[in-house]
């Protein structure tokens, strides 16, 4: 598996490609706004996304939702049913957040919102060769997405490099989010953990960076 990274949006936020040496076929992880290089690399390398998988609800992960499907109509979109309330309805379900946490931007982030899609897929256990971890803290939502064969863990905001996702925001979870932490800290040490904001890690790193 090759993975592509990139970093778009107001709140500079990770999102990946995830393809095959021989495959046409690619799996876009989270949809930040201005993700515009994603569907051009999509062109240039010739794939085409098989789903679109988020981390969780939260606007900076789902505003270039409307990009890549009006690139690429019909892919499915898949999220956890927790983190659905976030998304329903063009996304009513941040406004909490946004009132709360980012006020000035309000008017600006709902507009961007109005265009998300309507229906969505729910997460069971395994979606597309990855194991759906339940990670729940930063939304009640939020998962995590493993893939033992390449030893390789999308994590979302709930782990990053030295650090690990805000519990501050309206519906996180301090107690739940170090529940989750623990459950990523015991797979091998040598996961390489691509996090939702930052740089990369490994799961052997953060055991030694973080005390929970």
């Amino acid at each position: 598996m090759r993975i592509q990274p990139f970093t778009s949006g107001i709140c500079n936020t990770n999102s990946f490609v995830a393809y095959g040496y021989a495959s046409a076929k690619a799996l876009v992880v989270d949809a930040p706004d201005g993700n515009d290089a994603v569907v051009a690399f999509l062109r240039k390398e010739k794939l085409e996304p098989e789903a679109i998988l988020l981390t969780h609800g939260h606007f900076d992960h789902v505003m270039g939702l409307p990009t890549l499907l009006e690139a690429y109509p019909g892919t499915p979109v898949f999220v956890s049913k927790n983190d659905y309330y976030l998304l329903e309805d063009k996304g009513a379900g941040n406004m909490e957040l946004f009132r709360t946490c980012f006020p000035s931007f309000e008017k600006m982030l709902l507009q961007n919102m109005s265009s998300l899609p309507e229906e969505y897929k729910f997460y069971e256990d395994e979606a597309f060769g990855f194991k759906v971890i339940s990670t729940p803290g930063h939304t009640p939502g939020s998962v995590s997405l493993h893939n033992v064969a390449e030893n390789l863990l999308f994590s979302g905001d709930t782990l990053f490099a030295s650090s690990y996702g805000r519990t501050d925001f309206p519906r996180s979870s301090a107690r739940d989010i170090a529940r989750s932490l623990r459950t990523l800290l015991a797979l091998p040490e040598d996961t390489l953990v691509l996090p939702g904001h930052g740089t990369g890690t490994t799961i052997g790193r953060e055991r030694n960076n973080l005390y929970i």
